[in-house]
């Protein structure tokens, strides 16, 4: 049986409202930092750093990127297997079959 106290509804609210919060701030934090960064843009700086995605930020993107991917396979992997051994450990019962009815038989 479930714990009504220890699952009611206030825990899924604040999830709700963290996930709100971090969903307005990420963008906003992004947009303040990008807008900081273009004003500060001189010629001489624009040309320093107009590698695009081969330059040492978008290597860094990359690579978060594709650890992030990684991290995700082995998690879900991992929780595949421990449902898979979950089922194997569950005693199963025998399903008994019903009957058949028909509709003449009434």
């Amino acid at each position: 049986m479930r714990n009504r106290v220890a699952h009611n509804d206030v825990h899924r609210v604040r999830s709700l409202a963290a996930r709100a919060a971090v969903l307005a701030l990420v963008p906003a934090t992004f947009a303040l930092i990008a807008a900081t960064a273009a004003a500060a843009e001189t010629p001489a700086t624009a040309e320093r750093w107009s590698e695009g995605l081969a330059g040492p930020v978008g290597i860094v993107a990359v690579a978060l990127g594709i650890g992030g991917l990684i991290i995700g396979l082995l998690r879900r992997r991992r929780t595949v297997a421990a449902r898979i051994a979950v089922a194997e450990t569950r005693p199963m019962s025998a399903v008994r079959p019903e009957p058949a009815r028909s509709d003449s038989a009434a």
